[in-house]
């Protein structure tokens, strides 16, 4: 368990047992990081934590106090917030990074929807760093933002306010993949389809011993390409190898790596890689080496273009994420949580999935080929969505 889960636990229960009673001041947060053995930012990200539920409250100049959710003075302001909560049209985006890949697509299908049916958008980008994405969810939280649609990074897990998020009944949509423990709303690739469509692709070209690589397993994106691949090659009645099966980091230096050490010392005449920063690499490490290397390269299957060398003369088949779409069915999503919980007709994305609350939109993703003389992405079947 985190350390700032650790110590906001432990707060909490001295609150919640009357050691710590309404009004009590904590101790400074210097003398918190000498009581506890932590740093200064874990002790914020755990005082950020109880603030965000409401039993603390900072006051500029005087201190951090314990609040009485019983005083008539707390719930006029709890009223207040709510109301001004109503009025406001405003929602927020959160996402790891704005230049990389699709995440600029899910965002301009996210602005294009909140202008279309009159609602105002905020925008974080968290950078993968935990600290950075706590610091917007409580920005989120205190501005009175009616809804939060955030594109994970693969440790957000680690992060204990989207449970607060969900807590104070502020409905969360989450794009591109799940946090591990947390039920709620998703829309997403269907990646298994995608992986199992783009093998089936390259088998088509006659393909028959093929690599696969990908970003760390630990990510469920991973998980769920590596199953559309497997089931592509059994069916195929091909092998799946596992010296032929690597994972690493999400970068073209990883790319580049599998290749040289691992792939150009094979037989093979196909790969298919899970994630387009890799693939990048791949196709650099490729183009460098061409010149000593007899017969054609393996041909490449990528989820996602990637970045695809000046002179590359292979065939690379793209799986194209509907990124746009993708922003555009969150942000419907999300508006409709926010009218449901406003209307009292349900209670929000809070509730548990047996329940029927939680939804699972999965979009196909576009299927194209890339020949080194189109821009844009590749020509295919417009995506379709299935919810579950």
């Amino acid at each position: 368990m985190p350390a700032y889960v650790r110590l906001e636990g432990e707060v909490r229960r001295r609150i919640e047992t009357g050691e710590l009673g309404p009004g009590a001041q904590l101790p400074i947060e210097r003398d918190l990081c000498r009581q506890h053995g932590v740093s200064r930012s874990t002790v914020r990200k755990a005082l950020g934590l109880l603030a965000a539920d409401g039993l603390i409250l900072p006051i500029a100049g005087r201190g951090t106090f314990v609040t009485d959710p019983a005083d008539p003075a707390m719930n006029v302001l709890r009223r207040r917030r709510a109301r001004a909560g109503r009025a406001n049209r405003t929602i927020a985006a959160l996402i790891p990074c704005i230049t990389l890949g699709h995440f600029p697509h899910i965002m301009r299908g996210i602005a294009d929807e909140c202008m279309r049916q009159g609602f105002q958008l905020t925008m974080g980008n968290f950078d993968g760093d935990l600290a950075k994405e706590s610091e917007y969810l409580r920005v989120f939280m205190d501005s009175g933002v009616r809804g939060v649609i955030v594109s994970p990074h693969y440790r957000s897990h680690e992060n204990g306010l989207y449970r607060v998020l969900q807590q104070r009944g502020i409905p969360l949509v989450l794009t591109d993949l799940p946090i591990k423990g947390l039920s709620t709303d998703l829309v997403a690739t269907d990646n298994v389809e995608g992986a199992y469509e783009g093998t089936r692709r390259l088998i088509g070209t006659g393909c028959r011993r093929v690599g696969f690589v990908s970003g760390w397993r630990e990510t469920i994106t991973s998980q769920e390409r590596l199953k559309g691949f497997r089931r592509a090659m059994r069916e195929a009645k091909l092998r799946v190898e596992k010296a032929l099966i690597r994972e690493g980091a999400f970068s073209a230096e990883f790319g580049c790596a599998v290749w040289r050490d691992v792939f150009a010392e094979e037989a093979l005449d196909g790969i298919f890689c899970a994630n387009h920063p890799i693939a990048s690499g791949i196709l650099r490490a490729m183009a460098e080496a061409e010149s000593g290397r007899a017969g054609e390269p393996p041909r490449m299957v990528s989820f996602d273009r990637p970045d695809v060398p000046p002179l590359f003369r292979g065939r690379l088949i793209v799986v194209a994420q509907p990124t746009h779409e993708m922003g555009v069915e969150a942000c419907r999503l999300l508006l409709a949580r926010i009218r449901e919980s406003e209307a009292g007709r349900g209670s929000g994305v809070s509730a548990p999935a047996e329940r029927g609350a939680v939804r699972r939109i999965l979009l196909s993703p576009h299927i194209g080929e890339y020949t080194g003389e189109q821009a844009g992405e590749p020509a295919g079947e417009r995506g379709r969505a299935h919810g579950q």
